[in-house]
């Protein structure tokens, strides 16, 4: 299941080993593994099951419309880029 990170901190990864992980850093842990307390389930709360298929199609919906939206500003981002890289350079540009 994909957590994501609500502080930068040092923690183990899935494989065990030490890593730094910054603020808002997807990570993909197993259902049995002990998750960090400061991680939340991407799709939502901790008890809401699963829910991995509305978090893919609603961060799919979410990228289509950055994407949209750099269109209309005019500015190009690579097709792999993810969600905080489109955000940014949407801040980037209104900021100017």
């Amino acid at each position: 299941m994909k957590y994501i990170c609500k502080k930068n901190c040092y923690v183990r990864n899935p494989q065990g080993g030490l890593q730094y992980f910054r603020e808002s850093e997807v990570v993909d842990y197993a259902e049995a593994s002990a998750v960090p307390e400061h991680f939340e389930p991407l799709g939502g709360s901790r008890d809401s099951g699963n829910g991995q298929p509305e978090a893919g199609k609603s961060e799919a919906a979410e990228k289509e419309t950055l994407r949209a939206r750099l269109k209309e500003l005019g500015i190009n981002c690579p097709v792999n880029a993810g969600l905080e890289t489109l955000r940014r350079k949407i801040r980037e540009a209104e900021g100017l």
